[in-house]
């Protein structure tokens, strides 16, 4: 398990991402707290993202969708 602060991660992320993907934890901390890990997936987590369809939002993006759906309610 590799722990990096919350500063380096956001300069190292690249690296981070290329660790798990080569099957290692990544412990996150800040203030010398762990706030987050990243770590490969497990085998049916995979299984059933492999499923999973992609959210169609349209062109104006994910706020505008939910402005237009909060117009429509009222």
């Amino acid at each position: 398990m590799k722990t990096i602060s919350f500063t380096a991660a956001r300069s190292q992320f690249k690296n981070m991402v290329d660790a798990a993907a080569n099957g290692d934890v990544v412990r996150i901390t800040r203030n010398g707290k762990t706030v987050a890990e990243l770590r490969p997936p497990a085998e049916d987590e995979l299984e059933y993202w492999k499923g999973v369809k992609p959210l169609n939002i349209g062109k104006g993006g994910l706020s505008q969708l939910l402005l237009d759906e909060r117009r429509q309610s009222r």
